[in-house]
């Protein structure tokens, strides 16, 4: 990767985002915990995990944190599904999309202010030790990113199925 500048990718997080709003406008909190009947996770899940995995984003390029990992624990790769069984019995909390959502918006500031001014040799130096380029691994979580946002337009269908799809 030695053609992408920070302002790039802001601008492909950017643009998730406004994916993000649309798949999620209007969705309550109720329709964001329907599970989808072929397996999987319920759209909550999803859009914690985006908040969570931004972090990541941050991470690459030695931005703090804008939540914990405990925090966001159920929202982890790997996590149990967010059944109604486990939020009943209190086994995991769910956030509320609104906290989700203002996660995400802070992220994306801090991506914003992190990645803005970062030329194309800035993030094709290595990351650490690993070999990759630091645009290599924030290319990889753009792309994460983007799998899951599509999720979000099939699980909006899920909760509403008789609304014409977005996209």
């Amino acid at each position: 990767m030695k053609v992408i500048n920070g302002e790039m990718v802001v601008h492909l997080y950017a643009s998730s985002l406004d994916f993000i709003k649309r798949f999620t406008d209007g969705i309550t909190q109720e329709e964001s915990l329907l599970q989808p009947p072929q397996g999987g996770n319920c759209l909550n899940w999803v859009l914690g995990h985006l908040a969570i995995s931004r972090t990541v984003v941050l991470y690459y390029v030695d931005m703090p944190s804008f939540v914990t990992r405990a925090e966001y624990e159920a929202y982890i790769y790997g996590s149990e599904p967010l059944t109604p069984e486990r939020i009943a019995s209190g086994e995991v909390t769910v956030h509320p999309l609104e906290k989700i959502m203002a996660d995400l918006d802070r992220s994306q500031e801090l991506i914003a202010e992190a990645l803005m001014d970062k030329t194309v040799e800035d993030l094709a130096q290595p990351f650490k030790d690993s070999g990759d380029s630091i645009a290599g691994r924030l290319v990889y979580m753009s792309f994460h990113e983007s799998f899951h946002t599509g999720q979000l337009d099939q699980l909006r269908r899920l909760a509403r199925p008789d609304e014409e799809p977005l996209w």
